[in-house]
């Protein structure tokens, strides 16, 4: 024993550098005895996958132990062949994600010609591993409804059917929080989520998941909770692993498409009162999936060999509402603010002479600022009124085209490849009938690539490799970017991108607050190497990971400048103290409270994750397993010092008297 631990410890020091293999295959494992229960040594025991052909082959150690690790999910025939024994075959034994099988059998005395088959699935209690999770199989995925309520279906939302669930999942690219949840008491974004083994979690900090997965090539997923092995070692609170369809010797193909639109709805009381037609909602979630063996006439058949899986997924929303603005009215906008008397009164910034009627025009000294008239001249027309006076007619959309590619491939019973792709395209935002200075837009592309190489060295020594990618763009960003804006209300020494943000502060609270323009990458590269050994009594398993990871900002909200207006230049005094004053008036004197230029914001942060692991099953008997970590170390290089640019962001206050 302690040979074997030394043995170990050498190997992981010396072995390369790679990643925990964070695999969503299963396995089965257990031991082979006679009708005496002693162990059989040598047996052959052969796992063949009962929809690709994919087999395995292994032998039982000196204690009757096998193990058949790295299957892929689905259903499997297990047969076991001694000299002097019965042949036995055990049909439908269910892998499923990340989940060892426990399949003890005895054989019984005669020839190998003579066949013991049972057609049973293996019980599903797992006594081979410690860990506690939960599984979402292919019939729960396929035939449980997903919420579809203005964003495409989301397949990690099935995580809410788990026990210690605690928060709300989302699939909202326009939001940095909708994915609040917690997994088994953990921490908020502690929970990392794979992909047929790869992590899609962001670098950013914030709680938002990648997704860019269609629901329609989840074939299941496994939520691990607590006491998961030392391979799942980058999560704080819960491990998520989806496990994406693969093609089977049958072709296979399906097509789909949920409709809803406004010629089924009623209309609003809001429209009704103001005798608008019903608003716009359309929504429209199509798609369509294919997978079976690769098959080129004349040149290849791919039967038991190579097997391919595509899946399509679009989402069409549109959603019209109707709400209320609060603007500055064409009186303010003329500088007439007699509406404010007498309640408030209006004085010279210079003299703080009272001005007559609250009327600008009355004041010697008013001279309206060009820009702060072209900005009016912009704004849609009200009503008349102080407030709510203007009709807000909007449209959200959505915009979602994603495929999923998965390519399996076997070149013997003891090698074989996969490889897949994810692309996800996502825009969603929204328009006013008001102008392109009160509508936004947030694309977001999500880009997963993975290759994995299973590699059978001996029947008792395997070797599993996984490299993956990836990426993450999202941008936030005004209607009116590169609408020239600036330029046109003459708005100099600031960025011409977007249209500037300006607030008028005091009782009414006016705004035209969108002025975004910013873009965040996330890169993940990740590597992965696991060998499983099967010796004697003991299932052992070591191998490392390195991932890389870098997040790229480029946030230039605030470009085209932010203007912030307050009664104070117009009170009695001219300052915060005085009594009187408007910030629309303050605005047409050219007078900003508080000016914000942001000259553009640069950052990107890159980490490397180094770590290692080891861990043994050792069966004692077969009622009594022991489960323990022998080597774990865990190491990060933090390079975000040197990777760091920042431009400064001026502010001024009102002392300066900024006109404009």
């Amino acid at each position: 024993m302690k040979k074997l631990i030394c043995t170990l410890a050498f190997c992981l020091m010396v072995s390369t550098v790679s990643l925990r293999a964070q695999t969503t295959n299963g396995g089965i494992q257990g031991t082979i005895t006679d009708p005496s229960g002693a162990a059989v040594v040598g047996a052959s025991v052969t796992g063949r996958n009962m929809d690709t052909g994919l087999s395995f082959t292994t032998t039982t150690t000196d204690a009757g132990i096998y193990s058949l690790p790295n299957l892929p999910p689905g259903r499997y025939s297990v047969v076991v062949e001694v000299p002097n024994l019965k042949r036995y075959s055990r049909e439908g034994v269910t892998v499923v994600t990340g989940t060892v099988v426990s399949l003890d059998m005895e054989m019984q005395i005669g020839t190998v010609s003579e066949n013991v088959t049972v057609n049973a699935d293996a019980s599903q209690l797992q006594t081979a591993t410690s860990d506690i999770g939960t599984t979402v199989q292919s019939t729960l995925v396929a035939n449980l409804p997903l919420e579809v309520s203005g964003t495409i279906r989301n397949p990690v939302q099935f995580i809410e059917l788990v026990p210690g669930f605690v928060g709300g999942v989302a699939n909202n690219p326009g939001s940095n929080s909708s994915d609040d949840f917690k997994v088994n008491g953990g921490q908020e974004g502690g929970t990392d989520v794979l992909v047929d083994g790869v992590s899609i979690s962001l670098v950013s900090a914030n709680t938002q998941w990648n997704k860019g997965v269609s629901t329609e090539g989840v074939q299941e997923f496994k939520v691990l909770q607590s006491n998961f092995s030392p391979e799942y070692g980058e999560s704080g609170d819960g491990i998520v692993s989806l496990t994406l369809k693969s093609g089977t010797n049958e072709l296979h193909g399906s097509a789909y498409d949920y409709l809803r639109n406004k010629s089924l709805d009623a209309n609003s009381w809001k429209n009704n009162l103001l005798g608008s037609p019903r608003s716009v909602d359309t929504q429209n979630d199509f798609g369509a999936t294919v997978g079976g063996p690769v098959f080129i006439p004349k040149l290849y058949h791919g039967r038991d060999k190579t097997f391919f899986f595509f899946d399509y997924e679009g989402f069409r929303l549109r959603n019209g509402g109707t709400g209320t603005q609060s603007l500055p009215n064409e009186n303010f906008r003329k500088g007439n603010f007699s509406a404010l008397l007498p309640a408030v009164q209006l004085y010279d910034p210079t003299t703080h002479a009272a001005i007559p009627g609250n009327i600008l025009t009355n004041d010697p000294n008013f001279k309206p600022s060009a820009v702060m008239t072209k900005v009016f001249a912009l704004l849609p027309p009200t009503n008349g009124s102080l407030t709510n006076n203007v009709a807000d007619h909007t449209v959200s959309s959505t915009t979602a085209n994603l495929f999923d590619v998965k390519i399996d491939h076997v070149f013997s019973e003891r090698h074989r490849i996969s490889g897949g792709f994810d692309y996800d395209n996502t825009r969603t935002g929204g328009t006013s009938d008001l102008g392109p200075i009160f509508g936004q837009s947030i694309p977001q592309d999500t880009r997963y690539a993975r290759f994995s190489d299973n590699y059978v060295f001996t029947p008792s020594l395997v070797n599993q490799f996984l490299f993956g990618f990836s990426r993450r763009y999202r941008a936030e960003g005004s209607n009116s970017i590169g609408l020239g804006f600036p330029a046109k209300i003459g708005l100099t020494g600031v960025s011409n991108a977007t249209f500037p943000c300006i607030k008028w502060g005091g009782g009414f609270n006016y705004n035209v607050n969108n002025c975004g323009d910013s873009e965040f990458a996330d890169n993940v590269y990740q590597v992965n190497d696991s060998v499983s050994w099967v010796k004697g009594k003991h299932n052992l398993k070591f191998g490392g990971e390195v991932r890389m990871l870098q997040f790229n900002v480029r946030r230039l909200t605030q470009g085209s400048g932010e203007f912030d207006f307050s009664p104070a230049q117009t009170s009695s005094t001219g300052t915060a103290t005085g009594v009187g004053g408007d910030a629309v008036a303050s605005s047409l004197f050219g007078l900003s409270d508080t000016t914000t230029l942001n000259y553009g914001a640069f950052s990107g942060v890159r980490y490397k994750d180094f770590s290692f692991y080891g861990q043994d099953s050792y069966k004692f008997s077969s009622r009594l397993t022991l489960n323990y970590d022998l080597l774990r170390t865990v190491g990060a290089a933090d390079l975000s010092s040197h990777r760091f640019k920042r431009r400064p962001q001026s502010r001024w206050r009102q002392g300066a008297k900024l006109a404009i």
